[in-house]
């Protein structure tokens, strides 16, 4: 028998009394039943612990910048997918956070460079936004990120040598348009909690 231990001794007592042995296959049996529930339940609840993290995290990057909104509310979609199958939320809703996800990030790169390009920024200007932003979002902080783009665009004019008025106002563009990114963004990043919550509740 599977469940039979491999000692003598305790073979020579089953041999002896069936009924004993009949109640300890019953207690291998329901022990390894718990494991493999226990097992399960365990991982079950670390992945839901991993998603809401994510989520939250994603929420809080929404009203912080500095941290990547859409792309972690995402991932936490795609972490509970792991743990308790895709077609809980279900492919169509999968699509539509992947699209917000690129969207939501496209209006971030896009909105410091066209900002800046709006007031006036040549390349140099766009190219300085856009490594002040990316400095900025290494720093992490709402001040780095607010001000990255304005110096790396202000730097990035002045290296065409040109006056510092205008190199001022190119810089403050890539501030209003990652600003205005940024009000973008709200709803979108909300849009998504939304719809993973409705995907696992319906």
């Amino acid at each position: 028998m599977k469940y039979i231990t491999k000692s003598p001794e305790s073979q020579e007592v089953f041999r002896k009394n069936p009924l004993k042995r009949e109640f300890w296959i019953i207690g291998k049996k329901l022990t390894n039943k718990y494991k493999d529930v226990s097992s399960s339940l365990t991982m079950k609840i670390f992945i839901s612990i991993v998603t809401i993290l994510l989520i939250a995290s994603g929420f809080i990057g929404i009203i912080i910048p500095g941290l990547p909104a859409s792309p972690l509310i995402f991932l936490g979609a795609i972490t509970y997918g792991f743990g308790f199958g895709f077609e809980r939320i279900g492919a169509t809703i999968y699509i539509i956070l992947g699209i917000l996800t690129a969207v939501s990030l496209t209006i971030d790169y896009l909105g410091s460079v066209l900002g800046a390009k709006k007031l006036g920024a040549s390349k140099f200007g766009i190219i300085g936004a856009i490594l002040g932003l990316f400095i900025g979002f290494i720093i992490g902080s709402i001040w780095g990120l607010l001000i990255g783009p304005f110096v790396g665009a202000f730097l990035g004019e002045s290296i065409r040598r040109k006056r510092p008025k205008e190199s001022l106002k190119a810089g403050l563009g890539a501030t209003l348009g990652f600003m205005g990114g940024f009000l973008l963004r709200f709803p979108i990043c909300l849009v998504m909690i939304i719809l993973i919550v409705w995907g696992i509740l319906k």
